[in-house]
Formats: structure tokens, sequence, C-alpha cells
């Protein structure tokens, strides 16, 4: 289905583009009175009428005949007429007449009444090798009523003669012809032949800075030998005097054409025979020496080498690179290769067209359509690599941000694993330094106050110190156990407080209900920090002890917030069961009356240390501590 769908479109591309070719190549018709066939022949290579030499022969024009024993055809056709010969209009009496002379591959000379008109180059070989008409014009008094003599001079390089009917009259009847024939035959080549010089620049600088992306040196390869092939058809000087020469680098220039367009398909559709590869290019080398060859050495042969030989391999490569299309759009039913085997197909009935056009009567224009056929694929082709090499810097600036993007995460993530290694050094720094500290106190001050704790304990002497002592041990052991604190841990803070505590409250005749649960870690507690928790702690537990006359403590945490679209806090509570006191403004100053109110200002000030507050609530239930901890 997909070949039919590829297949319905070359022939509406087809269509389209010789309907649009047809339309371009429409000249307007010559009236046939001012027409010249009956005329007169003779061979000869002067390059002045040969007015008194014998053997001029009467022939219709067109006339086709090939020259023994030379190696270049120079004919001779004299015309008598008379002025009244021609239709008599207005535009007889123009003041510029014309010979228009139509053969496409030969050089003219054309004389009238003994004055030379002019020529298309040189006379003697090498022979421009003309493929577009030649008009000379002159004035209209030129022309005599009667005795007028026409000389035309066709030389040909090579020793065949192919003379088309010549035309005479004034210059408005051919003007239009003239210059819709040079348009077809030198404007619109010269405008393709300038087109494809552009692009095949651009592809090898493409191909010389990327060498790896052989597409574009092939396809450089192919506009180059078409160039050439149809750059010799516009030349006037030619390159060699052989013009059998000329032939054989034509044949190979478009034999090279299809051989190199095989070879960019193959890259571009990444679909490739390597033995076949290697015929074609080995073939390239071999072939195209011994058309080189035969020219110089077998003059006549080359044609029939080239026409039997070089191009049918020609064409293989051709229907090669057709299959090679036809299975990459079965395999895979891209644009590109869609767009590739539609402009094949083209190609193939252009080809056809220029061959009926060239052996019979049945297609109309005025040249070959290959030509500007090619030129047209040819810049399908280029849009399709710059496409494709659109798409690939696309693809690579999408790689390139997302490389970028990526070197950037990992930057980012680099930059923070060392940012988290240097405070991780720092801590373990901090902690290697904590422990010294919590050492030398625990060894040092600690056993120093233990020892004198025990003398004290022996001494009655020493009983008024023995408190004190014992509040300084405790205070210690505080500081000492507030230094251990790791990762904003409170649960641990609150563990160590009731493992330092449960006996001295179990002594007071009281008992710990322990309703702590795990909280989330709190960045802001740090050893000094967790310090200012634990004295609020101890000063709560000690009121308790002291004023609140109560049979338990309970210690809880919880998950909540400080007041209404406030931020979650992390709260410990520390309640009682006892004879609760009043609370007020006063009690919180540390003017206060009493010693309570002293400690409760304390508590109030050294919670505002850690970011957070103490709420204290007293009542005939009790009383109750609330220490709100911001989880941020």
């Amino acid at each position: 289905m997909r070949l039919f769908i590829v297949l319905a479109q070359v022939l509406i591309l087809s269509t389209i583009f010789f309907s649009v070719l047809y339309f371009v190549d429409q000249a307007p018709d010559v009236d046939p009175h001012y027409t010249i066939s009956e005329v007169e022949r003779l061979d000869s290579f002067s390059e002045l009428p040969p007015e008194n030499e014998s053997g001029w022969q009467q022939v219709t024009l067109p006339h086709f005949d090939r020259i023994e024993d030379s190696n270049y055809a120079s004919t001779w056709y004299r015309f008598r007429f008379e002025r009244s010969d021609f239709k008599q209009s207005n535009s007889a009496l123009d003041s510029r007449w014309a010979v228009f002379v139509t053969s496409n591959t030969a050089n003219s000379a054309v004389f009238l009444n003994g004055a030379f008109l002019g020529n298309g180059g040189n006379t003697k070989p090498p022979v421009p090798a003309y493929r577009r008409p030649q008009m000379y014009t002159f004035p209209a008094s030129l022309v005599q009523e009667r005795g007028n003599v026409l000389y035309y001079h066709y030389i040909n390089g090579l020793p065949q003669v192919d003379a088309s009917p010549i035309y005479i009259g004034p210059v408005s009847k051919f003007d239009s012809w003239y210059s819709n024939t040079m348009f077809m035959k030198k404007s619109l080549r010269s405008a393709v032949i300038t087109l494809m010089l552009v692009i095949t620049v651009i592809m090898l600088m493409m191909f010389i800075l990327r060498p790896q992306d052989k597409m574009f040196g092939w396809y450089a390869a192919s506009t180059t030998v078409w160039t050439i092939h149809y750059g010799m058809r516009m030349i006037d000087q030619l390159p060699f005097e052989n013009l059998y020469l000329v032939n054989a680098f034509s044949y190979l220039t478009l034999g090279l054409f299809a051989f190199f367009a095989s070879q960019y398909i193959a890259c571009i559709t990444e679909i490739r025979n390597r033995v076949i590869d290697k015929i074609i290019l080995a073939w390239c080398v071999i072939g195209g020496s011994l058309l080189i060859i035969i020219a110089q050495f077998w003059e006549g042969s080359v044609d029939d080498f080239g026409a039997t030989i070089w191009m049918p391999s020609a064409l293989l490569a051709g229907c090669y690179s057709v299959g090679v299309l036809a299975l990459a759009v079965a395999r895979n039913n891209t644009v590109e290769n869609r767009l590739l085997l539609v402009s094949i197909g083209l190609l193939l009935l252009t080809g056809f067209r220029d061959y009926l056009y060239q052996f019979s009567d049945l297609v109309p224009g005025s040249t070959y359509y290959l030509q500007f056929g090619a030129g047209f694929v040819m810049t399908v082709w280029a849009i399709i690599l710059m496409r494709r090499f659109a798409l690939a810097l696309d693809s690579a600036e999408i790689l390139n941000s997302e490389l970028e993007l990526r070197v950037a995460e990992k930057t980012n993530e680099l930059q923070a694993f060392y940012t988290r290694a240097a405070k991780t050094d720092r801590e373990q720094a901090l902690v290697q330094e904590r422990e010294r500290i919590m050492r030398d106190m625990h060894d040092g001050l600690g056993g120093q106050l233990v020892q004198l704790l025990s003398l004290a304990d022996q001494d009655p002497k020493l009983l008024p110190v023995r408190d004190t002592l014992r509040r300084a041990l405790r205070d210690l052991r505080l500081i000492i156990d507030s230094l251990s604190v790791n990762d904003g841990d409170l649960v641990t803070v609150l563990g160590t407080f009731r493992y330092r505590t449960e006996k001295m409250i179990k002594d007071a005749g009281l008992k710990y209900d322990w309703q702590v649960e795990d909280v989330p870690a709190l960045s802001s507690m740090g050893p000094a920090s967790a310090l200012q928790v634990l004295r609020i702690l101890q000063e709560a537990v000690s009121n308790i002890i002291q004023h609140a006359q109560a049979s338990t403590i309970v210690i809880r945490t919880l998950i909540g917030s400080t007041g209404p679209g406030a931020d979650p806090a992390v709260i410990v509570e520390v309640q009682d069961d006892g004879k609760g006191f009043s609370v007020n403004e006063e009690t919180y100053s540390s003017g206060g009356a009493n010693a309570r109110g002293h400690g409760l200002a304390n508590m109030q000030f050294r919670a505002k240390k850690t970011g957070g507050q103490v709420i204290i609530t007293s009542g005939d239930e009790g009383t109750t501590v609330r220490i709100e901890l911001p989880l941020d």
C-alpha cells in the first residue's frame, strides 16, 4: 500500500512538473513563408562562401549525412530568393531582418549578398558545439528585390551533419520564438547550474567540517559531476579539440551522477550492500577510464561504448537506488524516504520523456527536461540534508541543555556533599571537643565534688555544705548531659533527665508518670538549647518537690502549635496533681515576691533562649508547665 501511494505521488508530481515546463516551453508558431528548406549543398572547408566551386547539390532541410575522411563536418548551404518570395505584410517593412538558425549541435556562419552577418565562434576545430539557436540580424535594406543569395555555413566538430531548417524575415517574426528558446536553453539552464554550484559549495564545506557524514560528500560529488555535464553544454569555447573526448566526458559525468547518487541514497537511508558499493565504485574507475581511452584512440567507438555499456550500467545503478528507497519506505515510512523515492521516480519519468523526445515526435517541447528535473531533485535532496542537519542541531542543543542541567544538578549535589562533609567535619570536631570537655569535667571536677560530698557525709562539721555540694554535682551532671546532645534529639535529652532525677523523685515520695513519645528532631536543639530545657525541667521538678504537695509528676511530649495560625511546635509538659498556686504577670517577673517568682521568671528567660516559650497554668487540680519549642 505504501508503494502504491508513493507511485501516485510520483505521477502527480510528474504531471505538475511537466505541465509547468510545457507551459514555459510554448514557442509561438512561425509563418512557413519565412522558412528556408530547399537549398543547395556543398561540402567545403573554406571559411568564405565557395561561390565558384563545383559540386553543389540540391537538398532539403533538415539534412542528415556523415562526412567521410574528415575529423569534422564543414558544409555550405546556398539559397537563392527574391524579395517577393516572402509574404508581404506590414512586418515585411521592418527596418531589421534576421536569419534564424535552429541547429542545436553545431556552429554556424551566415553571409547574405556578399555581406558577413556573423558566426558563433571558431569555424575550425575546436568548433563550439552550440546547444541553443543563433540569430543574426541585419538591415532590411540588405535584401534586394531580385537576385538575393544566402550562404549558410554549417560546422560540426564531429564528421556528421544534422542541419535543421533556417528562417529569414523581419526580426519581429522570430523575437518571441528566439526569446523563449534562449530562456529554456540558456537562461533557465544558467540559473539551475548557478543554484547547483552554490549548493555544491555549501555541501562540500559541510563535508570538510564533518568528514564522518559521508552523505554530504556523495551529494557534493553528485552535484559536481551534474554541473560539469550540463555546464559543458553552455560553454562556447570547448576544452578539447577532439569532440569525441567531449562526448566521452558527457557520458562520464552523466554516469557518475547516477553512481554517486546511489551512494548518497545508501548513506542517507543507511541501507548498504558493501559488495554492490564496491562494484559500483570499481566500475566508476574502470568504465570511466575506458571511455577516455576509447575517445582518445578509437574515436568513433565512444558513442557505441557509451550508449550500449556505460549508460545501461548507470541505469542499473539507478534501479539499485530505487530498490534501496523502496526497501527504506517499506521498513520506515518517513517523510525523507518518501521524498527520496518520489524524486527518483520523477527522474526516471523525465528520462523516459527525453528518450521519446530524442527518438520520436510523440512529446512536445524544445529541449531535454532531465537537466531541469535533476536540478529540481538535487534541490529537494539538499533540503532533506539541510533538514536533517537542522534536526541534528536541535537534538544537539537539547542534549547540551540536558547535559548542562545534569552538570548543574551534579555540581549542586557535589556542593551539597562538600557542605555536608564540611558540616560533618565541624560537628565531629565539636563532638570530639565536647567529649574531651565532658571527660575532663567528669574525671576532674566531678571526681572532686564526689570526694567532697563523701567527706561531708562523714564529717558532721561539713553537713551545712552537703546540700550545696549535691546541687553542684547535679548541675555538673546536667551540663555534661547537655553536651551529649546530637542532631536535635529532644527525646534523648528527656531520657537523660529522667535517669538523673528518678531516684531524687522517689526519695521525695513522688511517682513518675512518663508519657514521652518520639517527636521530630529540632534543628535548633544543640548543647546550649538542651541545657536551657534541662534547667527548665529541673526548676519545674524542684518546685513540685518543694511546694506542690503532689503525689505524681507527669512528663509528656506532643506536637501542637503556639496559637491559631501559628507554626507547629514540639511541646514538653510537666504536670503535677498538687495544690496549685496563683499565676499572674508578677509571678513571671524577676522582681516577684518569692523565690518561686524568681524561678518561674528564669524559666521564661531560658525558654526564650531556645526560641520558644513557657506557659504555666495552675489550679486546684495541679500545675502544668508547658514548654513550646518551634520545629523550624
